[in-house]
């Protein structure tokens, strides 16, 4: 199994306050995965201890896009600039056996 990391950075500069919020961050970064490739995104630890919990999730086999990671502000106040590092993701390539993809069935 191979992977790497990808650094995911705003696309825009984000002010949170009044918690608990939640928010979507978009990032600046396009990832376009193979069909032998699934991602996981992971918020920065920066961030969790100043109260916000990010949840990135899964990137799908053959998917390809700017990821988002939903921000979710438990307390304090959080302000993030364009280009600030928000997330890792991680991006492992292997065997897709099953050829899944995760795709819509009707879509």
């Amino acid at each position: 199994m191979r992977f790497r990391i990808v650094q995911l950075t705003s696309d825009s500069d984000v002010i949170v306050h009044g918690a608990p919020t939640c928010v979507t961050v978009h990032t600046q970064e396009e990832i376009s995965l193979s069909p032998n490739e699934v991602g996981h995104m992971e918020g920065k630890r920066t961030h969790h201890r100043r109260g916000a919990f990010m949840m990135g999730g899964l990137l799908n086999p053959g998917w390809s896009g700017k990821p988002s990671i939903e921000i979710l502000l438990m307390f304090g106040y959080l302000e993030i600039k364009k280009g600030d590092e928000i997330a890792h993701a991680l991006i492992l390539e292997g065997e897709n056996v099953e050829n899944y993809t995760f795709k819509d069935k009707d879509g």
